[in-house]
């Protein structure tokens, strides 16, 4: 077997586009099984850099099958390590401000599983590297928040939404995302928007959660509150309001990022001008997952234990209402990671 991987990547540097196609197309099938990806681990070395090479060949089908052959072994621990010591990040940086690769949905499929480890959100965020830093992130947001699908299309940004759920690990990148006004959060929230997809919707709500999980330590808060204006619509979620938030993830991390504003007195007051509290009593009676439940519990206790708000009658007997099992306990949750794979 380890002569035939090596007459395959032969054929991978083949000058015969026919030869190159054929040769992808066993690459990226071996890639969709854990045997396969098991025999092509052991040559990696040789097999990746061909693979980057690849992903802007001048053949849609080469260029098309290399990529999804690096998302599918990007699940890899050993082999995302091996991709960020070849300079994965800053290549399909370098693919996607040239334009030579005509693949962008699979590209950001590539980088948010890259980014996943530490090492890789630094190499998105290019700490370390003086004026440089952030470059990449302004361009790709940039791309991203300013370009959705039209109805029926695809969106071949949506998958950025993982590379800021991991980014938003690092401090560094909490703060570039809640820069005093990048007006960054609000376009964050705005992704959460019904009409935007699952995969925007989860992303961008592990993001916002992991920026204001931190904020105190961060610094970031008073930044943190110019986006006060969309506190409404980072509620909706949670909110119980038609039509209901589907996914799970996106009103846990909604709910968590409600708490931690919660805990912080500025955070309160912020969130009170938009009766936030009323918005978790409604959301609440419409709410199944035990999660978000526990995460808004924990926020009506410290809104009634602060004294902003009063129990009704309800409440103060214990009837169910959010704030009845949490107790005062200080505000604590994990930063998320987040990534894809094609299966």
């Amino acid at each position: 077997m380890a002569e035939e991987l090596d007459e395959l990547l032969q054929f991978l540097c083949d000058d015969r586009p026919e030869v190159k196609k054929l040769a992808v197309d066993i690459v990226k099938g071996l890639t969709g099984s854990s045997d396969g990806l098991v025999k092509l681990q052991s040559k990696a070395t040789t097999l990746l850099p061909l693979l980057l090479r690849l992903t802007n060949d001048d053949s849609r089908d080469v260029s098309e099958g290399s990529c999804a052959a690096l998302v599918n072994l990007s699940q890899d621990k050993d082999i995302v390590r091996k991709l960020l010591q070849f300079g994965v990040v800053d290549r399909v940086n370098d693919y996607i401000r040239e334009n030579s690769c005509q693949h962008l949905g699979l590209l950001m499929m590539l980088l948010s599983n890259v980014t996943q480890p530490e090492e890789g959100a630094k190499a998105m965020l290019q700490l370390g590297k003086g004026n440089l830093e952030g470059l990449h992130m302004a361009r790709l947001m940039g791309l991203f928040f300013g370009r959705g699908a039209a109805d029926g299309a695809e969106d071949r940004m949506e998958h950025f939404a993982h590379v800021l759920t991991n980014v938003t690990q690092l401090p560094e990148g909490r703060k570039l995302l809640l820069a005093p006004g990048s007006g960054l959060l609000k376009a964050m929230i705005g992704q959460l928007d019904p009409k935007c997809s699952s995969t925007r919707r989860i992303g961008c709500a592990n993001a916002i959660r992991n920026c204001l999980y931190s904020c105190r330590a961060d610094g970031t808060l008073e930044h943190a509150l110019e986006a006060e204006a969309s506190f409404p619509d980072l509620l909706r979620p949670i909110s119980g309001e038609e039509p209901k938030e589907p996914e799970d993830s996106v009103r846990c991390a909604v709910a968590e990022a409600a708490l931690m504003l919660a805990a912080e007195e500025s955070g309160r007051e912020a969130l009170l001008k938009h009766d936030a509290h009323m918005v978790l009593k409604k959301g609440y009676e419409f709410e199944e997952c035990a999660e978000v439940c526990e995460a808004m519990e924990r926020a009506a206790v410290i809104f009634m234990t602060k004294g902003e708000v009063e129990p009704d009658g309800e409440e103060a007997a214990g009837a169910g209402d959010p704030g009845q099992a949490a107790g005062d306990r200080e505000v604590e949750c994990t930063v998320l990671p987040g990534g894809f794979s094609l299966g």
